[in-house]
């Protein structure tokens, strides 16, 4: 964390713990509110879609592998980026930010990622460059 981000949790932490001296927070509601802080001002780690951390360990989360596996095998059969997005949507899949439609971009940035070369094998992934 740099120093102003540092500086601006600090003073947020110190701001909620003087209201809970002063009882206007209770316990539950202080806590809640540092986890705020701490998601605002703290950077937070983004894996690729595709992967989780589990203690402490990068490992594959099955079912958004077989997402993107499926999205590399649409393109290898000649599907456009936009008839994938369209794909995904009617499937019901969630983009990586979570939202209910992926963009051409998103889809054309998991396809040009080295990082899934793991879950889609060389071959794969080279098909796709070229």
């Amino acid at each position: 964390m740099d120093a102003k981000k540092e500086l601006q949790y600090r003073v947020a932490v110190r701001m909620l713990e003087h209201l809970f001296q002063n009882d206007l927070l209770t316990t539950d509601e202080l806590t809640y509110a540092k986890r705020l802080a701490m998601e605002k001002y703290q950077p937070q780690t983004v894996w690729e879609y595709g992967y989780v951390l589990i203690k402490g360990e990068i490992a594959v989360h099955e079912e958004k592998a077989d997402v993107v596996r499926s999205i590399f095998d649409a393109y290898l059969a000649g599907a456009s980026l936009g008839k994938i997005v369209d794909m995904l949507f009617a499937q019901g899949i969630l983009s990586p930010t979570g939202k209910t439609k992926w963009t051409r971009a998103a889809v054309d940035k998991l396809l040009t990622n080295k990082k899934y070369i793991p879950l889609v094998g060389v071959r794969v992934y080279m098909d796709t460059q070229f």
